[in-house]
């Protein structure tokens, strides 16, 4: 063969191998961001993290016609305010209903019963005090 046929075949092996790596760095790169994404979910602050692995039934109260249990994430700085003023954020809150159920470095996660009916003025007074109530319905499974 002549040396410009080799140099040919040797310029297209190059460029499929340089294909190739290029479709395994890729692939590699979004595996290696789903990892991350799940490790964040799992050990991440509460605030990106995965709350149905930190929750148990006996924190919800369920079945009932009047009452439901939201979750909120407290700043670590302002647990002394949520346990002093949890109870005076809406009306009809069941008193020493919170209680905490997990903590991070930064946040903590607690749980408070109300009435259903003052859910959606709950979330707004909670929000104008920097606390996040989460959206999250309790499934056993």
């Amino acid at each position: 063969q002549s040396l410009r046929n080799i140099a040919d075949i040797i310029s297209k092996q190059v460029g499929q191998i340089d294909s190739d790596l290029k479709q395994k760095s890729a692939a590699y790169n979004a595996l290696k961001g789903n990892l991350q994404d799940l490790e964040k979910k799992q050990t991440g602050s509460l605030l990106t993290r995965n709350l149905a692995d930190l929750v148990k039934r006996e924190h919800f109260i369920l079945d009932s016609e009047y009452l439901t249990t939201l979750l909120v994430i407290v700043p670590k700085s302002m647990f002394n305010d949520w346990t002093a003023n949890y109870e005076k954020i809406t009306d009809m809150i069941v008193p020493r209903s919170s209680q905490l159920i997990h903590q991070d470095n930064d946040y903590g996660l607690f749980n408070v019963t109300l009435f259903k009916k003052v859910v959606e003025e709950f979330k707004h007074h909670a929000r104008e005090r920097k606390f996040v109530v989460c959206e999250f319905a309790y499934n056993e499974e």
